[in-house]
């Protein structure tokens, strides 16, 4: 096929990227991961010729655009085309005296659906009364979308001028620790973060270890492309995953839920652990959920009746499909994994791993997410914690 033949992907795919490497049409989990993702995509709505226009007070200033579009004037963007599965993000400095308790922000997106004009219209109201409410500004702020802003600067710093991530991590949080200090009069002491922001290093450095932005040679360019993809256009519920993964611990839904007989629960947040090895248990059979893909991993002496209600018992680590086994537990797993990936617009890769305490690749990848993991150039927390000179 011709390049010329491809430029019409442009206008009517609106850059939506799937990445599926080492394809093998012989291998059914390809196969399935392909149909999945080309199903859902083709038979979501498309918004043609969109427009969108954002407003906002005369004192705001647009610092940056991320996303998949054209900058036609400094408040107006262009699509092709616009997704359900994408977004885009933008950055505003407050450059005058606003004399106002809260910054209104209205967002007006224009686009054709089956030959209709529709438009959709969102005002938001942000707090910006440092002098008054200080304690409340802090408290509102949402720091996976903060940090999702510091990835896209990240990623750009990278393909601008190939700065180090890390070094960028550090002058981040002392930014925000001596906006901190400015805005509310409070001396910490110490080098130490307010309880506020305790949680701001933590979700940098989480994400800065993300395929997008870490620094190892032997990672493929492709994949850091697709993430940076997936940071730049993803919705918030996702890069939130990516940011941050949800581990779940599966032995507890065992114990509690098909043990005891209870019933199954809307909300999983009681059953997730925290990205640290001391919550992870040899006894323990988890679920890892990072977005794009999805780990099953099964301790040194876990229970193999409770794994056997998921799993054939001669499985190996390595890429499987999830199916429904004839058990109430199995049942409820699926479930949960269904509430998981509902609205997702990537079908996750799913891989099983089991400690056997022999080299592993799929177990280096699965650890590779803990707070304690010290690769690809990045430190642990409690490295990076200890080295950070919040007062230097």
């Amino acid at each position: 096929m011709e390049i010329p033949s491809l430029s019409v992907l442009s206008r009517y795919t609106g850059g939506v990227m799937h990445y599926f490497p080492n394809f093998s049409c012989k291998d059914e989990l390809h196969s399935c991961k392909v149909y999945g993702d080309m199903g859902r995509f083709l038979s979501m709505d498309v918004g043609f010729e969109g427009v969108c226009r954002v407003r906002m007070p005369k004192e705001c200033v647009f610092k940056e655009f991320y996303g998949n579009f054209h900058l036609k004037k400094p408040d107006l963007l262009s699509f092709s085309n616009f997704y359900a599965c994408h977004s885009f993000s933008f950055e505003i400095e407050i450059c005058g005296d606003l004399n106002v308790n809260a910054l209104c922000v209205q967002v007006a997106c224009l686009r054709t659906v089956n030959e209709i004009r529709k438009i959709r219209i969102l005002n938001f109201c942000i707090p910006v009364d440092l002098k008054n409410s200080v304690g409340d500004f802090y408290k509102n702020i949402d720091f996976y979308a903060l940090v999702h802003g510091y990835v896209l600067k990240g990623i750009n710093n990278i393909l601008k001028n190939k700065n180090e991530p890390f070094e960028f991590i550090n002058k981040t949080v002392k930014e925000i620790y001596k906006g901190y200090l400015n805005n509310t009069g409070k001396n910490i002491g110490n080098g130490k973060l307010p309880e506020e922001l305790e949680e701001i290093p933590l979700l940098l450095l989480c994400a800065y270890k993300s395929v997008a932005l870490r620094t190892s040679n032997y990672t493929p360019m492709d994949y850091k492309v697709f993430y940076s993809y997936l940071f730049t256009v993803g919705y918030p519920k996702f890069i939130d995953l990516l940011i941050y993964p949800n581990l779940i611990g599966l032995h507890l839904i065992y114990e509690e839920i098909y043990l005891n007989g209870m019933d199954v629960p809307v909300n999983y947040d009681k059953y997730r652990c925290r990205l640290s090895l001391d919550y992870l248990e040899i006894s323990g059979f988890y679920l890892l959920d990072t977005g794009v893909n999805i780990f099953f991993f099964v301790g040194s002496e876990c229970n193999n009746e409770m794994t056997e209600m998921l799993f054939d018992s001669e499985l190996k680590s390595g890429r499987i499909n999830v199916g429904i086994k004839d058990n109430n537990f199995s049942k409820i797993v699926c479930k949960m994994l269904g509430m998981f990936i509902s609205g997702r617009y990537l079908s996750p890769n799913y891989f099983y791993v089991r400690d056997t305490g022999e080299s592993d690749i799929y177990k280096d990848i699965f650890f590779s997410y803990f707070l304690e993991d010290s690769v690809h150039g990045l430190p642990s927390y409690n490295e990076f914690i200890k080295n950070l000179r919040l007062d230097g």
